[in-house]
């Protein structure tokens, strides 16, 4: 009865759609027997995994109570870096989502006994009591403690105030009626007025310090707030205002060394990171900001430290391994260019769909005189961005060691726009463009040659693309707009324009295109 109630527990406890333990399990039992993929199931796998390596490293006296949510992430970072198809369940776990192997990885064999001992001397003494006459309130209470308890074998509830309230209201409660007035009896306590001085002086420090934390909670978000104003030397005076409140605040020393940073003041930017580590050194977004305070001052090894501190955290981080492979690249004191092209591989093989990785892989491989996978590389940051001006000038001083004869290209295609020869020009422009991702002006000539010949969604697609990376240039935007009006669909026509006309409110021809819609009835 007591274990029937505590499956059900949780949605009596809560609202009618929070799961209970069958239902999660049987959900995911489900998507396990059909071969489904499961983020729950497997995010939890991750955590279970870090908590039981934990567990491994100290596993009689464990690592200190609260420990977990502090050495997490760096265990977690091992695995994922063992595990790659991990990475996309990374996160900063506060708890293990399971009790049992939090209990066993923060206070090892030792500080589990001791827990497991207490909770059966509780359900010994309850289940005891209620055979024996208890109450119904009795068996409540003990069943809404295992509904907890249970629910905490894949859940995190016990963490939250409003739960672990009624959780251990309940067991209290559980407790009394259990004892028949066992543990009620109430004694006279004499003390000595030095005891009682002892006492009040820690009452008040208790207060005091409870006060200065509640202080440096509001110092906190008004300095946040501050920041997200804009207005960062208040909200620089507001963190370190909470700070000297507080010291223990990750987010509030995490955020005051932001402001430092964007002040410019970078010995204050360290000196705040290096705070908000010392209150928590998990957070790998930490690390990485006091790379580049330090990188900043010019403490380039001090920067190495703290980059690869991150990444050690974080390994499926792009900007992390990018960050290293520009250290390597870019500073004379530590340039290595094979370091730099090994850091730059992993960052690319994370984010592939990264212009500057590619832009920078492909430098690498050009001072290495591999002129082959350079040109792939600069062709692929183009891809992802033909406005790259750096890969651009980049992939045109290749051209011509590759015997690439764009402008011969370019000149013939010309010559067939000349003689109005567009089916003879598009070839050639797109000859050019696969040659270059980047020349635009090869590109606008390809659009404008697929309008001529009336293939008026090809010629679209291309001046999309234009605008969405060239939104400042009149011409691609116009085109575009004509281009759907000959589509027939004046009002996307209309829409577009009333779009971009902010941006060219004194341009002639926008005007009279707007003009021409108004009178054939399309409103603006």
């Amino acid at each position: 009865m007591l274990f029937v109630l505590a499956w059900v527990f949780p949605k009596l406890a809560y609202h009618r759609d929070h799961p209970t333990v069958w239902s999660r399990l049987s959900i995911e039992s489900s998507g396990i027997l059909k071969l489904r993929e499961s983020a729950s199931v497997s995010q939890r796998l991750l955590i279970w995994g870090a908590s039981l390596r934990m567990f491994r490293q100290s596993p009689i006296f464990g690592h200190g109570w609260g420990s977990f949510e502090i050495r997490y992430p760096i265990e977690q970072g091992k695995i994922i870096a063992e595990k790659p198809e991990f990475g996309g369940l990374r996160t900063h776990a506060n708890n293990s989502h399971n009790e049992l192997l939090e209990q066993l990885s923060q206070l090892g064999i030792v500080g589990f006994s001791l827990f497991a001992f207490i909770w059966g001397v509780f359900f010994y003494r309850t289940a005891k009591s209620y055979f024996a006459g208890g109450s119904l309130l009795l068996l409540g209470c003990v069943s809404a403690v295992a509904g907890f308890m249970t629910d905490n074998i894949l859940g995190v509830t016990l963490n939250f105030p409003m739960p672990v309230m009624a959780f251990w209201a309940a067991a209290g409660i559980a407790v009394a009626e259990s004892s028949q007035g066992e543990y009620l009896a109430v004694r006279k306590v004499h003390m000595s007025a030095a005891l009682k001085i002892v006492l009040a002086a820690l009452t008040v420090f208790f207060i005091k310090k409870q006060a200065d934390y509640f202080k440096g909670e509001m110092s906190y978000f008004s300095g946040f707030a501050a920041s997200r104003r804009g207005n960062i030397k208040q909200a620089a005076e507001d963190c370190l205002k909470s700070w000297q409140y507080y010291a223990w605040n990750t987010d509030n020393n995490y955020e005051l060394g932001n402001c430092y940073m964007r002040l410019g003041q970078y010995d204050k930017a360290v000196w705040a990171y290096k705070e908000a580590l010392k209150a928590n050194p998990g957070y790998d977004e930490i690390y990485y900001n006091l790379a580049i305070a330090y990188q900043s001052m010019g403490a380039l090894d001090d920067a190495e430290k703290n980059y690869r501190e991150a990444a050690a955290i974080n390994p499926v981080s792009a900007e992390y391994f990018l960050a290293l492979g520009n250290h390597y690249l870019r500073n004379e004191k530590t340039k290595d260019i094979k370091k730099a092209e090994e850091f730059y591989l992993r960052a690319f093989e994370l984010k592939p769909d990264s212009a500057d990785i590619a832009n920078n892989l492909a430098y690498v491989y050009m001072v290495e005189k591999n002129i082959n996978k350079s040109y792939e590389l600069y062709k692929k940051a183009l891809e992802i961005n033909p406005a790259y001006e750096t890969a651009k000038k980049n992939l045109q001083s290749i051209l011509p060691q590759l015997g690439i004869p764009v402008e011969k290209w370019r000149a013939k295609a010309l010559a067939a726009v000349e003689r109005k020869d567009f089916a003879a020009a598009e070839p050639l422009f797109r000859k050019i463009q696969e040659a270059n991702p980047g020349d635009t002006a090869a590109i606008f000539y390809l659009g404008n040659c697929l309008t001529s010949m009336n293939r008026y969604d090809d010629a679209a697609a291309i001046y999309e693309k234009l605008v969405k990376f060239y939104p400042e240039e009149k011409n691609f935007a116009l085109n575009l707009a004509k281009i759907y009006y000959m589509k027939g669909d004046r009002i996307k026509a209309a829409e577009f324009l009333r779009e971009i006309y902010p941006r060219f409110p004194e341009d002639k021809e926008i005007k009279k295109f707007i003009d021409s819609l108004r009178r054939e009835g399309v409103g603006f």
